[in-house]
């Protein structure tokens, strides 16, 4: 289906952007992207795991097993500090450690029975407060471009 945005509102502003124009709007783009993190982390439910610890879920939920090597890679941090974050959600039920088939001297760590709760709630948390939130303050036309701005998004990144 082809992606359709309407028109702006601003006949100026019709046609093409000039190059200075999509510079700006790739600063707001980024800006808007953080504002929308920090959004959405501020919905996160009491007793959440903490952000490192979400993050973590998140890439063994996407990528599955992983070394602490590879998570620390992923999250850019160190593998020590990776390692702390790994016990503690070891702790907590969280993940699970193997020791690798392949490098008996490394673990491979996977997403606990809990863990891959805690991720489910936390992704299904997020996505219903954003759904409401589009659906509460954005018209079906709004909400039609959004839709389709974000397959744009999409293929932007996929490229």
């Amino acid at each position: 289906m082809p992606v359709v945005i309407r028109p702006a509102s601003n006949p100026v502003s019709a046609g093409a952007p000039t190059a200075a124009e999509i510079r700006a709007a790739a600063g707001r783009l980024r800006d808007l992207m953080g504002r929308l993190r920090r959004r959405m982390n501020s919905q996160l439910p009491d007793g959440a795991p903490s952000l490192s610890e979400i993050a973590v879920l998140g890439y063994l939920h996407r990528l599955g097993p992983a070394s602490q090597v590879q998570l620390a890679a992923l999250h850019n941090v160190r593998p020590q500090s990776m390692g702390a974050t790994v016990n503690e959600m070891a702790e907590a039920g969280l993940v699970t450690r193997e020791v690798d088939a392949a490098d008996r001297r490394k673990s491979v760590i996977s997403l606990s029975p809990e863990g891959q709760r805690q991720i489910n709630r936390l992704l299904r948390s997020r996505q219903d407060w954003l759904a409401q939130a589009m659906a509460s303050q954005l018209d079906g036309v709004d909400q039609r471009t959004l839709v389709d701005a974000i397959e744009l998004l999409e293929r932007l990144l996929d490229s």
